[in-house]
C-alpha cells in the first residue's frame, strides 16, 4: 500500500488519539466514579449518556452535511468538542475535593464526548473513503486501525505507572491521565491541518431539503431494505447485551481495587493489537458477515469467562476478549454499512444504523443497573447477557446476505499479506 500525504496524516492522528484517550478508557473513568463513591446505576447513566448522545443526533447528519461540506473540517470540529469535554472534570479534580462534583463532572465528559463524536463520526468515516487510496482502501484502514492500538497499548502501559504512583490512585494521579490525554488530543486534533481533500467538496445542492425529507427517506429504505432491518435487529441485540458489558469494569473495580482499572486497559488495547491483522484477514477472505460472526464468538466467550469465580487471570482475559471484540465491531461496521448501499447514500445508512439503534444502547445498561441495585450478581448479570448475543448471532448466520462479500473477491483491492499489511 501507498503511505501518501493524508495516509500518513490519518495514521499519525489515529496513533496520537488512542495513545491520550488510553489514559481515560471507561475502565479509568468507571475506577474514578467508584473511588468518589458512585453506584451501578451512575455508571449505567454515564454510559447511556455516551452512547445515546453518539447515536441518536446522528439522524440529522445528512441534513447538515447539505451545509458543511469539508469533511476534514468537520471531523476536526467534532473532535476538538470532545477534548474540550474533558478539560471540565480535569479543572474539577484540580480545584475541587466534592466528591458528588466529581463524579457529575465525568458524567458529563462522557455525554461531551458523545455529542462530539456523534458529529465527528459520519464526517470522519466520508473523510476516510475520500482520502484512503480507492485501490488500497482496506489495507489502508487496517494499517491505520493497526497503528491506533499499538498507541492505545502504549498509552495503557503507560497508564499503569500513572495511575498507580505515589500508593495511588489518588486524584492528583486521576488528574495527570486527564492532562496528558487532553495534551495528546490536542496534538491529534492538529493532524488534520495536514490533510489535503484530492476530490473537490461535493457541490452546494440547489435547494436546502427539509429535515422531514430526509425522515421520509430512511422510512423508506427501512422498508425496502430486509437486510439492513436484520442488521439493525442483530445490533439491537447486541446492544441489549451492554446490559453486561457496561460494568465489566466496575465489577473488576469492586473486586480488587482501582488498581486493576488501568491492566484491564492494558489487556484490552493488548488484545485490540493482536486482532487487527486477524480482523483484516477475516474481512478480505471471508466477508464483512464473517467478521460479525467473530464478534458474537467473542462477545459470549468473554462473559463465559466471566462466570467463573473472580480472580485477577479471569478478569484480565474477559478485558482481552472484549478488547476483541472492538476491533471485529469497527471492521464490520465499516464495511457492512459501505456494502448495504451505493456512495452516494452512505451517510443516509451509516445516520439510520445509528439512530435505529439508539433506544437499545438507553435500554441495556438501566436494565443491568436495575438487576445489581435490586440485588442481583454481577455473574448472574453477565449470564442474562449471554442471551441476546446467540439471539443476535442466529439473526446474522441464518438471516442477513453478506453485503459485502470478500474485498478481493470484489476487485476493491489486490490479495494483501499479512507481512505486508504489518510493515
Amino acid at each position: 500500500m501507498t503511505f501518501n500525504r493524508n495516509v500518513t496524516a490519518i495514521i499519525t492522528l489515529e496513533t496520537l488519539w488512542s495513545l491520550g484517550m488510553a489514559f481515560l478508557t471507561f475502565d479509568i473513568l468507571s475506577a474514578l466514579i467508584y473511588s468518589t463513591g458512585g453506584s451501578p446505576i451512575l455508571v449505567a447513566v454515564a454510559s447511556t449518556a455516551n452512547g445515546l448522545l453518539v447515536y441518536a443526533p446522528q439522524i440529522f447528519v445528512p441534513y447538515f452535511q447539505q451545509r458543511i461540506r469539508h469533511y476534514v473540517g468537520g471531523a476536526a470540529l467534532g473532535q476538538g468538542f470532545i477534548v474540550f469535554g474533558y478539560t471540565l472534570p480535569a479543572i474539577a479534580l484540580l480545584v475541587s475535593e466534592n466528591h458528588a462534583l466529581l463524579r457529575w463532572m465525568v458524567v458529563a465528559s462522557l455525554a461531551m464526548a458523545g455529542l462530539g463524536n456523534a458529529f465527528c463520526y459520519p464526517f470522519y468515516q466520508q473523510m476516510r473513503l475520500r482520502l484512503f487510496p480507492p485501490m488500497f482502501r482496506s489495507a489502508s484502514y487496517s494499517t491505520a486501525l493497526f497503528f491506533s492500538q499499538i498507541g492505545g497499548a502504549l498509552g495503557a502501559a503507560l497508564c499503569i505507572p500513572v495511575l498507580n504512583a505515589a500508593d495511588g490512585p489518588t486524584q492528583r494521579n486521576y488528574l495527570w491521565c486527564f492532562v496528558i490525554a487532553i495534551a495528546l488530543g490536542a496534538a491529534a486534533t492538529a493532524c488534520f491541518g495536514l490533510m489535503r481533500d484530492p476530490n473537490p467538496p461535493p457541490p452546494r445542492p440547489a435547494e436546502i431539503r427539509p429535515l422531514g425529507s430526509f425522515l421520509r427517506e430512511f422510512v423508506e429504505i427501512f422498508r425496502a431494505d430486509r437486510n439492513l432491518r436484520v442488521f439493525l435487529g442483530s445490533e439491537w441485540l447486541n446492544w441489549l447485551s451492554g446490559m453486561g458489558s457496561t460494568f465489566v469494569a466496575f465489577y473488576a473495580v469492586t473486586k480488587f481495587g482501582e488498581s486493576i482499572a488501568a491492566p484491564c486497559s492494558f489487556a484490552r488495547y493488548v488484545a485490540a493489537v493482536a486482532v487487527v491483522p486477524l480482523a483484516h484477514l477475516v474481512v478480505t477472505r471471508l466477508g464483512a458477515r464473517a467478521t460479525n460472526v467473530a464478534f458474537y464468538w467473542c462477545s459470549i466467550a468473554m462473559f463465559v469467562v466471566l462466570l467463573f469465580p473472580a480472580t485477577k487471570p479471569t478478569i484480565l482475559i474477559a478485558s482481552f476478549l472484549l478488547g476483541a471484540t472492538g476491533v471485529f465491531r469497527v471492521n464490520y461496521m465499516f464495511h457492512l454499512i459501505a456494502g448495504l448501499c451505493p456512495d452516494a447514500d452512505k451517510s443516509k445508512y451509516f445516520a439510520l444504523c445509528n439512530v435505529a439503534v439508539a433506544p437499545a444502547i438507553l435500554i441495556g445498561p438501566f436494565l443491568g443497573g436495575l438487576v445489581l441495585k435490586a440485588g442481583g450478581s454481577y455473574r448472574a448479570l453477565f449470564g442474562l447477557s449471554i442471551i441476546p448475543l446467540v439471539a443476535g448471532l442466529w439473526l446474522v448466520c441464518k438471516k442477513m446476505t453478506d453485503p459485502a462479500p470478500p474485498v478481493e473477491e470484489a476487485g476493491a483491492v489486490p490479495r494483501v499479506s499479512l507481512k505486508r499489511m504489518t510493515n
